[in-house]
């Protein structure tokens, strides 16, 4: 499939599990749609670094680029439980429509549809690495790497 597709491919399975298993409480597809959680995330954080790896122009700059991610997933965890704790709050106090039926649901829902909206975003940055357009932050040159195009 390629780094570029698996990497989609593990953004939908987050979004659809993510937000499936806050619609959808029902045993076994609540179990079923958290597992399609879990291991579309694993794919998809293994082919964003693999994804970086490739496209950063030498060692260094993956180096760099690589903690990068490792720096902003940090202060994810810091920033998120903030945001999600207030969107948890309003869906469960504040019931009106869908989370009258899903009290609690809303930080799933909105990180489900954003992954969803992303997903197609790993395949556009294929077509710009192809075209050897991808330079990694502060750097400049070739990647010193041909790539192939991916079908």
């Amino acid at each position: 499939l390629g780094e570029y597709r698996t990497c989609s491919l593990g953004l939908l399975g987050v979004g659809l599990g993510l937000g499936g298993c806050q619609l959808l409480r029902l045993q076994p597809f609540h179990t079923a749609l958290y597992l399609l959680n879990r291991i579309g995330a694993g794919v998809a954080d293994t082919s964003v670094a693999t994804i970086v790896a490739l496209t950063s122009r030498g060692r260094e700059a993956r180096a760099r680029n690589l903690a990068l991610i490792q720096s902003t997933r940090a202060g994810a965890r810091i920033v998120t439980p903030v945001l999600s704790g207030g969107l948890f709050d309003v869906s469960s106090n504040h019931s009106r429509g869908i989370f009258a039926a899903v009290p609690g649901s809303l930080p799933y829902l909105i990180v489900s549809t954003m992954l969803l909206t992303f997903a197609p975003l790993p395949l556009a940055l294929r077509r710009i690495s192809s075209s050897d357009l991808v330079t990694d932050i502060g750097g400049s040159g070739s990647s010193g790497r041909q790539q192939q195009p991916q079908k």
